[in-house]
């Protein structure tokens, strides 16, 4: 949800379960599997921000640079219930003592990772092996969205510009120890 309001993490699926069934209102909930073995940075999670544009002709159209948003606390597979190891939102990390501790506002760009790769995983190159993961899960996920988005009227003509408006979309996603997730 918008600054990370209403994400909760379970352990137990009937827990994830009870939780929907629970609600009292007709409330859309998205649910997710919890990458186990997360890709660290420094010992901490982080997700990678990119920004797509897309046009009503269905045209994408990926920016090259992109950030990735880090967390405050270091992860630990046992302490699950410290949401600044384990959530990597802004809204969440600024709440705690540590945001802005170890990078600027908890963001680094690309090449930063770049960098870190290079001294820790010599082997990886992320421009040549995940961001091309990363950028086909956008544009799948936004292919997917197309019609929903038409329908929700993202792409009506605005009386200031003589074309149809376009979208720009922020899109992240989450690594794991084994490659980037799906």
């Amino acid at each position: 949800t918008a600054k990370g309001d209403g994400i909760r993490l379970a352990k137990d699926p009937q827990a994830v379960l009870h939780h929907v069934d629970g609600h009292p209102d007709p409330y859309p909930f998205v649910v997710q599997r919890y990458i186990e073995r997360p890709f660290l940075l420094h010992g901490r999670k982080f997700d990678i921000r990119c920004w797509a544009l897309l046009t009503p002709q269905r045209r994408i159209y990926l920016y090259n640079e992109g950030v990735l948003r880090t967390a405050s606390a270091q992860y630990s597979a046992t302490q699950f219930n410290d949401p600044l190891a384990h959530l990597t939102n802004h809204c969440i990390q600024k709440r705690g003592p540590q945001f802005g501790a170890f990078e600027e506002g908890n963001e680094l760009w690309y090449a930063d990772l770049e960098r870190y790769l290079a001294a820790h995983h010599p082997r990886c190159d992320f421009r040549a092996h995940a961001l091309p993961r990363v950028r086909a899960i956008v544009v799948h996920c936004l292919l997917a969205v197309f019609d929903s988005l038409v329908q929700a009227g993202a792409f009506v003509a605005r009386a200031c510009t003589a074309s149809r408006s376009l979208g720009l979309i922020s899109c992240w996603t989450r690594s794991s120890a084994s490659g980037f997730s799906r």
